[in-house]
């Protein structure tokens, strides 16, 4: 008895039967016989074959039975069909047409469109083809240079699928190699720009691009953080945004600026841009210069409400390398790095307060900074204070701030808005402060010491650090005004 004969006795029961169990009892006959004849029968009209594999120990197997009467046939809920070309899996050039065909003649058929991979799913899910499919015939058609595959390019060069998958669209073979390229990027491009009608963060992009085009025609350039505070938009997302604009415009060019980030148009004339590049760096040295003049300002200023509400305070004092230098602020020494700092930090002021001989002297460190103030800032400066030779010393627990030292961090003002997790409790950033044993100083405060003492509201230590010429000038104004809180306003006005 032949092995054909043998399968369709096997099978004249009517039970339905996989591959390992028709070879069970053909022992004598290769699987691989036996899967041709299956297919034979089933190409013959002889044998029906489930409409869907099981899974039998993670391999992939078709159910046959004899086929009775025409048609489908379904048995305990799963159905047995007739031989259809389009139901083979075509892999290894068996049958008609493949599941990569498929993907492959559709997007040959729509050549100058382009589709998310969802996008080719869905339309040919009735075909069988899922996403897996898509992807695989994605993958052999930029292999074989046929689809170009489009996605988010990140900082490390890793393309990443956008939210609903990778672009796809086919090359034309009509143009020449590099032409069809490009071509087939702009199809892309357009295709996403389409897409971002209804998407805030290409809204975002194509504000930008608008403000680079119009400050191209004005012959001048846009700077990254302007734009970034026009758009209300935090520093991680204004660099996705600039990922996404330098992925969709290769016309759009970033220059770095003493550090700052600025866009301009590769139209824009280079002459043009010579003279935009040299008009912002001497803005941005006045703009440090000013910086420069209102940070130390503010130090002088804090330190002349130290010295004048606490009295008994004895400033520590330091000779440096160059008599610029205010021999107020102190240089201390680091036993690892702190955020750049190698091997010392400076801290702006330091100053004993004695309380008696029953108790021990505090020590109070004083960091200042003109703007807001941030959870890093407070956390790098409690890192310099422990991590210090001076004021820091180890415990059990790590390396800790020593018992009498405190620091002090006063600030133009602090993000109420910003909110620290400690434990699963969310915590203020002053009441984080209070955790790291900082106490925080801001100008709010010591506007509210000058209106107190009859100084008009209208006078306040920011308009003294940004019109006193330097610090010298900050301390005469705050004891003018201290002396005579009349006059005040007309010591301001007269001011620099």
């Amino acid at each position: 008895m032949s092995a054909r004969e043998r399968i369709l006795r096997l099978l004249s029961d009517g039970l339905p039967r996989s591959l390992d169990e028709i070879a069970k009892d053909l022992k004598d006959v290769s699987r691989g016989r036996i899967l041709n004849l299956l297919h034979i029968l089933w190409r013959d009209q002889v044998v029906l074959r489930s409409e869907k594999p099981l899974y039998i120990n993670g391999v992939r197997r078709y159910l046959y039975m004899i086929a009775g009467k025409p048609g489908v046939v379904k048995v305990n809920g799963m159905r047995f069909l007739p031989y259809n070309p389009d139901l083979i899996d075509v892999r290894g050039r068996r049958g008609r047409v493949s599941k990569l065909e498929l993907v492959r003649r559709f997007l040959r058929d729509h050549v100058g469109q382009a589709f998310f991979a969802t996008e080719v799913k869905e339309i040919l899910k009735e075909r069988g083809i899922t996403q897996s499919d898509v992807m695989n015939a994605a993958r052999k058609g930029r292999a074989s240079r046929n689809i170009l595959v489009f996605g988010y390019r990140m900082k490390d060069g890793r393309e990443t699928p956008f939210q609903r998958g990778f672009l796809l669209t086919w090359i034309p073979k009509d143009m020449p190699r590099d032409e069809a390229v490009r071509y087939a990027v702009r199809v892309c491009r357009k295709r996403l720009m389409e897409e971002g009608e209804e998407s805030g963060a290409f809204m975002n992009v194509r504000r930008i691009r608008d403000e680079v085009i119009v400050a191209t025609e004005r012959g001048s350039i846009v700077s990254v953080a302007r734009l970034r505070d026009k758009l209300k938009l935090t520093k991680t997302q204004m660099d996705s945004l600039l990922s996404k604009i330098r992925r969709l415009y290769d016309d759009i060019c970033t220059i770095s600026i003493m550090g700052q980030s600025y866009l301009y148009h590769a139209s824009l004339d280079e002459n043009l841009l010579k003279a935009a590049v040299k008009a912002e760096e001497e803005r941005l040295a006045r703009l440090k210069s000013k910086m420069y003049r209102i940070s130390h300002n503010w130090e002088a200023c804090v330190e002349w409400f130290v010295e004048k509400l606490t009295p008994n305070a004895r400033f520590w004092e330091q000779k440096h390398r160059t008599s610029a230098m205010d021999a107020r602020r102190i240089t201390i020494r680091l036993i690892k790095p702190i955020r750049g700092r190698r091997r010392v930090a400076e801290v702006d002021r330091v100053w004993e307060v004695d309380h008696g001989p029953l108790t021990p002297k505090t020590i109070y460190v004083l960091e200042c900074k003109w703007g807001l103030i941030r959870r890093r800032d407070l956390e790098e400066f409690f890192d310099i204070l422990r991590y210090s030779k001076e004021f820091g010393a180890d415990s059990p627990d790590g390396r800790v701030v020593k018992q009498g030292v405190i620091g002090v961090f006063a600030g133009g003002a602090f993000n109420s808005s910003e909110k620290v997790v400690v434990n699963g409790v969310e915590l203020s950033l002053a009441k984080y402060a209070a955790r790291l044993n900082i106490q925080l100083i801001t100008a709010a405060k010591l506007n509210g010491i000058l209106h107190e003492h009859g100084v008009p509201r209208k006078v306040t230590v920011q308009k003294i650090c940004k019109r006193a010429k330097n610090e010298s000038d900050v301390r005469q104004i705050l004891d003018k005004i201290w002396n005579d809180p009349s006059r005040a306003g007309v010591m301001l006005r007269n001011l620099g």
